[in-house]
């Protein structure tokens, strides 16, 4: 028998959430207490290297209430191995490697073949932003990795938006989600990723 990869043990007993950098404005803003809203073991909540890095560039307060759960490890740094020759522009701690943990721990995993070609059918600019990010690469790396995980977005824009229309990819938008109609935050998770399999 085939052994079962960490990350595929992971996927099937719980839902891989990889969370947009946007999403973080209104968990902040709404004073979310992450743990209890998504709790583990019933989701496991990660943010790619380059949300990782537009982080770094938010104000003090709203980085500290990130920087919190990054550290207590209820949301950990993911990224695809390699990559480099794919975005050669982009800023080389992007890129993750054998023997590379990363500054909060970072795990990395092979890229399927439908995920690759997805990457490689996307635009990235050439231009950097305030952040050293080229454009659009972070939408790109998300909306790839929404083939196997759930990706949390507040407003899908773009390459985001595009994924989310498609059967296959797992985008959910929280702009969509009612504060104050009593239903939870994973409740409405796993109600849109229940219709995103249908």
């Amino acid at each position: 028998m085939a052994s079962v990869t960490p990350y595929a043990k992971e996927f099937f007993i719980a839902t891989a959430v990889l969370i947009d950098c946007n999403v973080w404005d209104h968990f902040f803003e709404n004073g979310f207490d992450l743990c209890a809203e998504l709790p583990q073991p019933q989701f496991n909540l990660y943010i790619t290297k380059e949300v990782e890095v537009e982080i770094g560039h938010m104000p003090e307060a709203k980085m500290a209430y990130v920087k919190k759960y990054l550290e207590n490890g209820s949301v950990k740094s993911r990224s695809f191995f390699g990559f480099s020759e794919e975005t050669p522009n982009a800023p080389a701690s992007l890129h993750s490697g054998f023997g590379e943990e990363g500054n909060l721990g970072v795990r990395w995993r092979m890229a399927e073949k439908c995920e690759i070609d997805f990457i490689k059918n996307q635009k990235i600019g050439s231009n950097k932003r305030p952040t050293e990010l080229l454009k659009d690469h972070t939408d790109v790396f998300l909306a790839a990795q929404a083939f196997r995980s759930v990706v949390l977005t507040y407003d899908a824009k773009k390459t985001l938006k595009i994924a989310g229309k498609k059967n296959t990819f797992m985008v959910v938008q929280l702009k969509d989600f009612d504060y104050n109609n009593g239903v939870s935050l994973s409740k409405f998770i796993m109600d849109r990723l229940a219709t995103l399999k249908t």
